[in-house]
């Protein structure tokens, strides 16, 4: 067997169900991981994908490249593209955290004068 994902209808109620429990199988000298979520069976070359991308778009990448060579290819530009963009974000969110940080500095600093102001001018309350 040369398959890359085992749909769970195929494999769910055959020999090859022990995956369920042990969270692995081995055919013909390939191992095959139970992936929980989605309930199929991941060749180990292809379980890094899921994590990078996610198991709809290793699914559809699958399934419309029938070589596992152009799959690959594909979903290796796929996780490229994300962890750029994971950068990106992570890079704009950083910098509106120290646009709000020195905002909240500039603002403590305006309160901190304004009770200094009000302190030195003496201002004391009585009834």
């Amino acid at each position: 067997m040369n398959a890359i994902l085992i749909h769970p209808d195929y494999w769910r109620n055959s020999q090859l169900s022990l995956a369920r429990y042990y969270g692995m199988i081995r055919i013909d000298g390939k191992v095959y991981f139970h992936d929980k979520r989605s309930d199929y069976l991941v060749r180990d070359d292809f379980t890094k994908y899921i994590s990078d991308i996610g198991m709809p778009t290793v699914i559809k990448a699958v399934k419309r490249y029938a070589d596992e060579r152009k799959a690959k290819k594909i979903l290796n530009r796929l996780a490229r593209i994300i962890k750029a963009r994971r950068k990106v974000e992570k890079r704009q969110i950083q910098a509106e955290a120290e646009t709000l940080f020195a905002q909240v500095e500039e603002y403590a600093s305006k309160a901190s004068d304004t009770v200094q102001r009000f302190v030195d001018s003496g201002y004391t309350t009585t009834r």
